[in-house]
C-alpha cells in the first residue's frame, strides 16, 4: 500500500444526484490529488486530526500548481501566493487507511486573487466527507497585490466551480 500522495488531472467531479444524494455522478472537471491516512495523520482514535484537512489542501494547491507551472517560476519569487483566508466544513470523518481524492476547482478570479474550492472525497464509497473554500492573493515581494501571469490564470481557468451553492450551503451550515 502507497501512503505517497499522487494526483491525476482532468478526472470528472462527482456532483451530488437528487436520487441519492450520497452517492456522486460525473459532471464536473477538477484537479485531483490523491492521498491514503496514514497514522500520523490519526488520533488515538483513528480519527483524521482537523489540522490535516488543512494540510492535504495545501498540498492539493501546491500539486496543481507544479503539475500546470514551471516550478523555477513558482521559487523565483516573481510572484508570491499568500492565504488570505481558508473555511473548511468537516461532514464525515476519515479513518486510518482510507483513500482520499481532494477535488480542486476554481471559483472568483480577479486580477490578483483566485480562489479555490476544494471537495474531500472517500475514493472507496465515492463520498463527500469535506468541503474548502481558499482565497489566494498574488503579491510581488514587497507585499502588494499583482496581477495574475497569463499561466496561472490559464491553471485556475482549467477547472471552473461549477456548483458554488454547494459548497457554500456545507459551509454556511457549519458556521452556525
Amino acid at each position: 500500500m502507497a501512503f505517497f500522495p499522487t494526483f491525476s488531472t482532468e478526472k470528472k467531479l462527482k456532483v451530488s444526484n437528487e436520487t441519492n444524494p450520497k452517492k456522486y455522478v460525473n459532471k464536473l472537471s477538477s484537479f485531483i490529488y490523491h492521498h491514503t491516512v496514514s497514522i500520523g495523520d490519526t488520533n488515538i482514535t483513528r480519527s483524521v486530526y482537523f489540522t490535516r484537512y488543512l494540510e492535504w489542501l495545501g498540498y492539493a494547491r501546491e500539486a496543481m500548481l507544479i503539475n500546470t507551472v514551471n516550478p523555477s517560476e513558482i521559487v523565483s519569487g516573481e510572484i508570491i501566493l499568500v492565504t488570505k483566508n481558508t473555511a473548511i466544513a468537516y461532514l464525515k470523518e476519515f479513518d486510518l487507511y482510507d483513500k482520499v481524492e481532494l477535488h480542486v476547482t476554481t471559483g472568483k478570479l480577479t486580477a490578483s486573487t483566485v480562489q479555490l474550492c476544494f471537495r474531500y472525497i472517500h475514493a472507496e464509497k465515492q463520498e463527500l466527507y469535506a468541503v474548502a473554500k481558499q482565497l489566494i492573493l498574488m503579491t510581488s515581494k514587497q507585499g502588494k497585490p499583482k496581477k495574475a501571469p497569463l499561466k496561472y490564470v490559464n491553471v485556475v481557468l482549467k477547472y471552473p466551480e461549477k456548483n458554488m451553492s454547494e459548497i457554500d450551503s456545507h459551509l454556511k451550515k457549519r458556521m452556525l
